[in-house]
């Protein structure tokens, strides 16, 4: 674009390339300028223009040529769906309770599983694996109540039960057994615990709670070592022989760190079913309100809108170096327009003149500054052209003899 220089001619004074003008950027037909806003409408369409070393013809100046960028919208809304049941789509329709509809561009799944704790030992790590010896599963957050109450969300797109992937399995409700008096006893190292029918097997975790004080070591979590059908029995670092007293518990279903060795029991199981669906619009606010309920069309699913966002970017769709000379077998013309040039700007694409409307390409050759400021015989600033230019006066200027250049 031309602007003043009246103020501040500096910038103008000593050229280090001749530069052609371009069009200007637009978007529907109207000039932006800077960052290009993001499309609001799949039919938004977005021009912009450059410079590129000339490949051959004509240059629209310092041996360069114009080249169009052309740009297309694609708009589209995000949901975020709970308490999902089932499993849509893609491409497929979904409707609300107000007969919005819909075809479904991608659709993203995530479930998960949130455990309440207790008799917690140790510090959980996030992303981490967290096991009950049949299920496995990665911790996405950890959130601590007190010393002994943790919160798990578990990823449930981790969960590995054998080859079973299915959320229903793994991570029960620890189970509190009541256990006789002196059903607690050491002989050395080994713990001996009798616990009729109590089907725990060798590798699990236990937690024993109800020990009087003096007996404060046996209240902690332990590896199940051996067992029987009515005891089981592990090991401690402490050797001395001992039947200690208290109102002893025991608790199985103890999941644990596999990376920070943490424990704890579970008094609490909740899973939600979630999902992301996009789907595109040529009217972003319309349709599908947050809280509405959802439908797919192909298998029923059904899921609640927790947020909906709008948002659009831009995808090319062409560029293309604008000849100047365009040429066929038979004639050869300075032409922008793409009506008769095949590599020319289409009309759609500038909203308004540039320097070369007239189809008379020129380069700057230099800036003169002006002379003798605030004197009678004060001259102003110049920009002298490498090639004459058709005028009034003067007709044999320019590549076009027949048009006056503008």
């Amino acid at each position: 674009e031309i602007i003043s220089i009246d103020e501040n001619t500096a910038p103008y004074m000593v050229p280090t390339i001749s530069e052609p003008f371009i069009p200007s950027s637009t978007i529907n037909g109207e000039i932006f300028r800077g960052t290009a806003p993001a499309p609001t409408a799949n039919s938004d369409v977005r021009y912009e223009f450059g410079t590129t070393a000339n490949t051959s013809g004509g240059n629209a100046g310092g041996d360069l040529d114009i080249i169009e960028n052309k740009w297309t919208g694609n708009t589209f809304v995000t949901i975020k769906l709970s308490d999902v049941v089932g499993t849509f789509a893609t491409s497929e329709t979904i409707s609300d309770y107000d007969l919005n509809t819909a075809t479904i561009k991608t659709y993203a799944n995530t479930t998960s599983v949130f455990l309440e704790g207790q008799e917690s030992k140790g510090t959980f790590v996030v992303d981490e694996l967290i096991s009950d010896l049949s299920t496995n599963a990665t911790i996405s957050t950890v959130v601590s109540l007190s010393d002994t109450e943790k919160n798990l969300t578990l990823t449930g797109s981790t969960f590995i039960t054998g080859s079973n992937t299915d959320i229903t399995l793994g991570f029960d409700t620890s189970n509190t057994i009541s256990l006789d008096t002196d059903a607690v006893s050491r002989s050395g190292g080994t713990v001996t615990v009798i616990a009729n029918s109590h089907g725990i097997s060798p590798g699990e975790r236990i937690a024993l709670k109800g020990a009087d004080t003096e007996y404060n070591e046996f209240n902690n979590t332990f590896i199940v070592e051996d067992t029987t059908a009515n005891t089981l029995t592990f090991t401690t670092s402490n050797t001395t022989s001992v039947t200690p007293t208290g109102d002893f518990s025991l608790v199985d279903n103890i999941v644990f760190g596999r990376t920070s060795n943490a424990s704890m029991s579970i008094f609490r199981r909740t899973s939600n079913s979630s999902a992301q669906i996009v789907f595109q619009s040529d009217d972003l606010s319309a349709g599908f309100p947050i809280a509405n309920t959802i439908t797919g069309s192909s298998f029923g699913a059904t899921g609640m809108i927790e947020s909906r966002i709008t948002g659009g970017v831009w995808y090319q769709s062409k560029t293309n170096e604008v000849k100047t000379f365009f040429s066929n077998s038979t004639i050869g013309t300075w032409d922008y327009d793409a009506t008769n040039n095949s590599v020319g700007i289409p009309a759609a694409a500038n909203a308004g003149v540039f320097w070369l409307q007239e189809y008379e390409p020129v380069k700057i050759d230099q800036i003169v500054a002006a002379t003798n400021s605030g004197t009678a015989t004060e001259t102003s600033s110049k920009m002298v052209l490498d090639i004459a230019i058709r005028t009034s006066a003067d007709k044999s200027g320019g590549f076009d003899t027949t048009i006056d250049t503008k």
